[in-house]
């Protein structure tokens, strides 16, 4: 046998030759995984900003990630969430369709939609049941389908709009029992847009046919056209009732918007009784 070399003895390699313990290295693989771990950075960065709720669950219907808002808004951090299902936050009459989607997670989320967006109620930690909208989309991941919610806590608006409805209430019902005829009219088309049922008792038309007929519809024949003016003070005008027989009213009305349409209130008393009065 000859005497080893020099490279040999001191048991370095050629340059490029290949060791049993060392791998070649992949570029491509390293920026795969580097933009992989950029992406994952962004998104959590954006989620732990956002007002929202942010929730991933995995096919097996078991939260991935839960963000700091999810934690404000159901009170669970997310150490309790992660790997968890979302029974917890989800009231009982809701599980049933809960469990159906999970189950279609994992049979490869054909039969989801890609995103859906409604309204519903949700459960706290402490079991209060709260309004929300949520927006689920689904997004295929690692060969396996999750699906991701934007759950916002909406008890805000709703409050609002009980606010709203409670006010309209208490308008409509303090309108509905003037004596006085009140009646709403579009100032382009003339056309009635709402009326009280003082307006229904005096005229003879029930409150659909309002709704169907312009206001020159109770006009004389000499009455003005609305377009010309709106009365700011009261006026005396002669109107005709649904049966043909004329009557005179006097009319305090007032123009604004409403809807986005120019339109004007008109209170409208019958004075009959007082013009017999007057002649008596």
């Amino acid at each position: 046998m000859g005497d080893k070399t020099e490279r040999e003895r001191s048991g370095k390699s050629k340059p490029g030759a290949r060791s049993g313990s060392v791998k070649p290295s992949n570029p491509t693989s390293k920026n795969s995984q580097r933009g992989f771990s950029d992406s994952e950075g962004f998104f959590r960065a954006i989620a732990e900003g956002a007002g929202d709720a942010i929730i991933v669950v995995d096919n097996e219907g078991k939260v991935s990630y839960w963000n700091s808002a999810s934690e404000k808004i159901f009170g669970y951090s997310s150490k309790e969430a992660t790997g968890k299902t979302l029974e917890n936050v989800i009231p009982e009459r809701y599980r049933e369709q809960y469990q159906k989607a999970v189950e279609a997670l994992r049979g490869g989320g054909k039969s989801l939609p890609v995103e859906s967006s409604f309204e519903s109620e949700a459960l706290r930690k402490d079991g209060a049941e709260f309004p929300v909208e949520v927006c689920i989309s689904t997004v295929l991941f690692n060969g396996q389908w999750h699906a991701v919610g934007i759950i916002r806590d909406i008890s805000n608006r709703r409050r609002a709009q009980e606010e709203v409805r409670e006010t309209l209430a208490k308008y409509q019902l303090m309108i509905d029992h003037q004596k006085d005829a009140i009646i709403m009219v579009d100032m382009e088309t003339q056309k009635f847009l709402e009326v009280n049922r003082a307006a229904v008792n005096t005229y003879g038309y029930s409150r659909e046919e309002f709704l169907t007929m312009t206001i020159t519809d109770i006009f004389s024949e000499t009455e003005d056209d609305v377009g010309a003016g709106v009365p700011s003070k009261a006026h005396l005008f002669m109107h005709r009732r649904k049966d043909g027989t004329f009557f005179p009213v006097g009319i305090t009305a007032c123009a604004f918007s409403w809807k986005g349409r120019k339109t004007f209130c008109a209170v409208i008393t019958d004075i009959t009784e007082r013009q017999l009065n007057q002649v008596i």
